[in-house]
């Protein structure tokens, strides 16, 4: 805070043989010039303060928005990747379905074979009077096989249905753990910006009192004072004096 006025009040009107104390010497104007250039600088140094503060508020309030959004996007991800998850099983657990049935059939179409070759060397002994059944066996041969190498495929199709639903459960599981890592981070910043916003509340409130220590316009009946300011004789003489402003001449 500056300095106070200190010397004594001065008398208007009053004959040179007053005390020296109740003059005003070039002393007391330059004690003035000194006191209300403190306080102009002060002042000045106040508002870029409060610019400075009410721009890093704004920064603050800009960061918190953003980390909310953030926090938001993270946790729809988060259920994303849940729901994922979840489908993924499914998947495994019908394709898992789907490799025991193709199993069973498989086996079914084993036992066909055998029991179509055993019907082949029946039948080859009355090949001549029943050639009509062998051309049927033959044919059901060939169905037979057919449809073990349709099993076959579907076998081969599902393991690799399996290993890629394995790597998507593998993927998911990683983008889980990072978005967990995300929201961690988002908490530390908000609560960074929460000690920012304090504490800039604070400088505020410094800065505010410090503006009210400023020094206060003079409103007269005539005329109202609002500025000070000290001049050489030869400035004075120059300048059109204006009525709002007290002037010393040092």
């Amino acid at each position: 805070m500056a300095d106070l006025i200190t010397y004594t009040d001065k008398e208007q009107g009053l004959a040179n043989a007053l005390p020296v104390v109740k003059k005003y010497r070039f002393q007391d104007a330059n004690e003035v010039k000194t006191v209300v250039n403190q306080h102009a600088g002060e002042i000045n140094t106040n508002k870029v303060d409060i610019s400075t503060l009410s721009t890093g508020l704004s920064t603050a309030d800009t960061n918190i928005a953003t980390n909310v959004t953030n926090i938001g996007t993270n946790t729809s991800a988060v259920a994303t990747n849940q729901s994922n998850i979840s489908t993924n099983s499914t998947g495994i657990s019908a394709n898992l379905s789907s490799i025991g049935t193709n199993a069973s059939g498989v086996s079914s179409n084993l036992t066909s074979i055998g029991t179509n070759t055993t019907s082949i060397a029946t039948n080859s002994t009355n090949i001549a009077t029943n050639t009509s059944g062998v051309a049927t066996n033959v044919t059901n041969i060939a169905t037979n096989t057919t449809n073990i190498g349709t099993n076959t495929t579907n076998v081969g199709n599902n393991t690799t249905n399996i290993a890629t639903n394995s790597t998507n459960i593998a993927t998911n599981v990683t983008g889980i753990s990072g978005n967990v890592t995300d929201i961690a981070a988002n908490g530390v910043s908000i609560a960074t910006n929460t000690t920012n916003i304090a504490t800039n509340s604070s400088g505020v409130a410094t800065n505010l009192t410090s503006i009210g220590n400023k020094i206060d316009k003079s409103v007269g009946s005539t005329y109202t004072i609002n500025s000070l300011a000290s001049v050489t004789q030869a400035e004075y003489d120059a300048l059109t004096p204006v009525a709002t402003t007290i002037y010393f001449i040092v």
